[in-house]
């Protein structure tokens, strides 16, 4: 596991690394530019007698160089358990940045915060999470789809704390059982 932890620790450092020296070799352009702006994210719906979920986690992104790009957005997921008649929200922000290596691999790293009511006690609770990885992504004019592989740095610290989230698998993706959270979607240029 530190192993893990220090690869990707490294991962981060380099990307961040290339974007300064990359910034300093580039020349200097002013102002704001509405074509580097992009968005995307999640938005999920399931529905049975037994679990009913919805999601809407959006996206707004800019690219500050022609490598490096990083955004933020909201997130909310609602959860109903029909078989223990129990539901919940979570809501929270995220933002991210990423660096593209090559033309359609990239590397990506994100923090985000979130919280839900816990019932048995009345309070609102709340936890981070901090997915680093990788992924590739395929160009359709200024549309792109991508696939991520991420593994949250938080995971051992928040495995034990049975948390909802956990049980309901927030993570804006697919999460296992060990970390890792697999994310596919679509990004839109303007």
């Amino acid at each position: 596991m530190k192993k893990l932890t220090y690869l990707l620790t490294l991962l981060v450092v380099i990307c961040f690394t290339s974007f300064n020296t990359q910034a300093q070799n580039a020349p200097e352009k002013k102002g704001f530019d509405k074509s580097r702006l992009f968005t995307g994210g999640n938005i999920g719906l399931s529905f049975s007698n037994n679990y009913s979920f919805i999601e809407v986690s959006p996206i707004i992104g800019y690219y500050f160089t022609d490598k490096f790009s990083a955004g933020l957005g909201p997130s909310y997921q609602y959860h109903k358990f029909g078989f223990y008649d129990f539901s919940f929200n979570i809501i929270g922000a995220r933002t991210f940045a990423r660096y593209d290596i090559l033309d359609n691999i990239f590397l990506h790293g994100e923090y985000g915060v979130f919280s839900y009511k816990d019932d048995s006690d009345n309070s609102r609770q709340s936890f981070s999470m901090l997915p680093i990885g990788g992924g590739y992504r395929q160009y359709m004019g200024r549309t792109s789809i991508y696939a991520m592989a991420l593994y949250d740095m938080f995971y051992a610290k928040n495995k034990d704390n049975q948390n909802l989230f956990y049980y309901a698998g927030l993570n804006n993706g697919i999460r296992t059982n060990n970390g890792w959270i697999f994310r596919f979607g679509v990004n839109f240029g303007f």
